[in-house]
């Protein structure tokens, strides 16, 4: 491969916050530009909602380029493709869950926790300062703005269909999860 196919691969991967491609076999944080962190958020119909937390008390996040294959490790995420988010965090009651992120279909459609691997999926796009836009995908696979609004005092993201989308803007922080042993896979 030349540099010039160097750089132009480079610049289609979608970076953490360390200028590092993103990739399926590493574990990140999802930081919001106030500090805060992507984590678990009020129940919605049964279902966790993701909400904003504190730094420190998000989720774990990998990114998953296609859902049939949790535990491929050789593909970057590349700028404006649809890929996968999976979790993994502890909840207030001490437990740790791993879950899959997605849009629901509700009106209007929350940013929610599902047991199984059946997302919409997510698609971003490179900011200056190795910040991501990052939009959902619904159940159209139209691509979907991902809003913060405070709904009964607790705050938590919904999807916002527009002709123009506006996106969360963020930054995937690298962190280490897992173990040499076993392996960065769940």
């Amino acid at each position: 491969m030349t540099r010039i196919d160097m750089l132009i691969s480079e610049q289609q991967n979608l970076k953490d916050a360390d200028g590092d491609h993103v990739w399926e076999a590493r574990w990140y944080k999802i930081m919001l530009s106030d500090g805060t962190e992507l984590g678990f958020g009020q129940q919605v119909n049964g279902k966790l909602s993701c909400g904003p937390c504190p730094a420190g008390q998000g989720m774990a996040f990998r990114y998953i380029r296609s859902q049939s294959d949790l535990t491929a490790d050789n593909h970057g995420w590349p700028a404006g493709e649809v890929g996968y988010l999976r979790g993994l965090g502890m909840g207030t009651d001490g437990r740790e869950y791993r879950k899959h992120l997605s849009l629901s279909d509700g009106a209007p459609p929350a940013l929610l926790w599902y047991d199984t691997a059946n997302s919409y999926g997510f698609s971003g796009e490179p900011l200056p300062g190795n910040k991501i836009a990052l939009y959902a995908h619904d159940q159209y696979s139209r691509k979907v703005g991902l809003r913060g609004h405070v709904i009964h005092e607790e705050a938590g993201f919904y999807g916002q269909r527009s002709d123009f989308p506006i996106c969360l803007d963020c930054s995937f922080v690298r962190i280490p999860v897992g173990d040499e042993h076993i392996g960065p896979f769940f």
